[in-house]
């Protein structure tokens, strides 16, 4: 978020927005001990559903798309 090189997940061209639809669904996954199927499974409904509201907002928004991703 902050220029950071490291890499991370883009959803709908951002990396915030990637990050913000990931990594909560890592953090609930790890602390419940929940299999890496299971986490790959909850990611890509996450990321579906973050792109299906990022596409009614459409490309150029004030709306902020980190927060429909949260």
């Amino acid at each position: 978020m902050n220029g950071c090189s490291m890499p991370v997940v883009i959803n709908s061209g951002s990396g915030n927005q990637g990050m913000t639809c990931s990594l909560p669904v890592i953090e609930y996954a790890r602390e419940l001990k929940i299999s890496e199927e299971k986490l790959y499974r909850a990611l890509v409904v996450s990321n579906l559903v973050a792109i299906h509201q990022k596409s009614y907002i459409g490309s150029l928004s004030a709306y902020c798309g980190a927060v429909s991703a949260a």
